[in-house]
């Protein structure tokens, strides 16, 4: 399972929706913050179909029901590039002649790479999932209150994955001079990894996506060899 439209249970809300019944707009609340506008995809830091599957419907209900906490706030919300983003932003500063400018999205990594793959991105909020599922059920067989646990356990690891997804994208050296390496025809033997989302040990390596004439690169590296040194 990849992206779901999600559920709502109760107070809990997972529903992929442009507005939700909470009255949260997922797709506004990942651009909160940016400085300018950027092509991006919205991702949600824990997933629709992840917390969908392994807490919607594997907490007991009752529980469930009462545990006031929307997928689609600003703080589970992320603007994310694409391959595409990439590509347009580095061409047009191509074009221009000045590859220096840093873009907007500089360490983030891309929500295309990695995010479904096995064992990747979504593989580990899963796995989480069930872990805080398990947590949430055994508490309420010793008749435990455990709403408030569980909102809190999904808050905190929300907020550990997104500073490991920042630790992630500045990786190597970074998105932006592992970029630039590569366009020059220098990529770095492992260029790939600050652009995945998966841990070091679960990205998918790759070769880098362009091809560039020996004229070309060497046109491309006189602009960008005080950067890339």
């Amino acid at each position: 399972m990849g992206h779901s439209a999600g559920d709502l249970v109760g107070k809990f809300c997972t529903q992929r929706k442009d507005k939700c019944k909470n009255g949260q707009k997922y797709k506004d609340n990942a651009k909160k913050g940016l400085a300018q506008s950027w092509p991006h995809q919205a991702h949600h830091v824990l997933c629709v179909a992840s917390v969908t599957q392994y807490i919607s419907t594997g907490v007991k209900i009752e529980v469930v029901k009462q545990t006031d906490w929307c997928i689609n706030t600003v703080e589970n919300m992320l603007a994310m590039p694409t391959w595409k983003t990439l590509m347009e932003y580095y061409a047009r500063q191509l074009r221009q002649k000045d590859l220096a400018p840093e873009p907007e999205f500089k360490d983030i990594p891309l929500h295309t790479y990695n995010h479904n793959s096995k064992n990747g991105y979504k593989w580990e909020i899963d796995t989480e999932m069930q872990s805080i599922a398990k947590k949430a059920n055994k508490a309420t067989e010793k008749h435990k209150v455990s709403s408030a646990n569980l909102k809190k356990d999904l808050d905190s690891y929300r907020d550990d994955m997104r500073d490991i997804l920042a630790e992630r994208g500045e990786r190597e050296d970074g998105t932006h001079v592992e970029w630039l390496r590569g366009y020059a025809g220098r990529a770095s033997a492992k260029w790939y990894l600050p652009f995945s989302m998966a841990d070091d040990d679960n990205v998918e390596p790759r070769s880098f996506p362009l091809k560039r004439s020996k004229a070309s690169m060497e046109k491309v590296f006189k602009l960008v060899k005080n950067l890339i040194s």
